[in-house]
């Protein structure tokens, strides 16, 4: 009966990250939607795709590119996937306690 428990348990704990999921990916074609039928000139986005699976990182990328035509994005992630299509890359980081320091990258568009 024990076992049974932990794997109902285990289960649950599946559907639930599997609905906030759906719940993240609903909420991020909602605001491509909306963007693509009123184009706003900025839009700060951050760690919006944070939940996404890196199929789906590499998708919304895919999305930033095509909607940044019209859209200037200023995107804060950690994900690898987001930072490859970026066109510039900022980032901060502390080399000595209490000083940090601003770096910027552009990158190279293939």
């Amino acid at each position: 009966m024990c076992e049974l428990n932990k794997i109902e348990e285990i289960r649950n704990k599946k559907e639930e990250s599997d609905k906030k999921l759906k719940e993240y990916e609903t909420a991020i074609a909602l605001l491509f939607a909306i963007l693509k039928i009123n184009p706003a000139p900025f839009c700060i986005l951050d760690e919006i795709e944070a939940a996404l699976d890196d199929v789906n990182v590499y998708r919304f990328a895919d999305y930033l590119k095509k909607f940044s035509k019209q859209t200037q994005f200023l995107v804060i992630t950690h994900r690898k996937g987001t930072m490859e299509a970026a066109d510039t890359v900022y980032g901060v980081t502390m080399e000595e306690n209490g000083i940090s320091k601003l770096l910027s990258m552009k990158l190279a568009q293939q």
